[in-house]
């Protein structure tokens, strides 16, 4: 049985459509192509598509959003990713990930 999930709807709706997205995806992974692996944290990574795009190319990814709805729908998208690297998602926000100030 399969239970309806708005998120994923509206997700499945809007992507084919976001020229944005795409192109903000495609400036990211070109950006990237010619540099070390990198540890990246994608704040607000909603369905988690440019997360899993990023580990497909073998960066250990994590993605946080503030609504777990999109958690939810990332880590689906994520296990049927047909190949994806290191890649996880969390619930959070990035005032839970800020860095200490050095004192000087």
């Amino acid at each position: 049985m399969t239970t309806f999930n708005q998120a994923q709807y509206d997700d499945l709706v809007a992507r084919s459509k976001d020229v944005y997205a795409h192109t903000k995806y495609g400036i990211l992974e070109r950006y990237v192509a010619d540099r070390p692996l990198m540890r990246i944290l994608n704040v607000g990574c909603g369905s988690g598509d440019l997360s899993i795009r990023l580990a497909q190319l073998g960066h250990d990814v994590r993605g946080i959003d503030v609504e777990p709805a999109y958690i939810r729908l990332a880590e689906d998208n994520a296990n049927r990713a047909t190949t994806c690297g290191p890649c996880s998602f969390a619930v959070s926000s990035p005032g839970l990930h800020r860095r200490p100030r050095a004192h000087r």
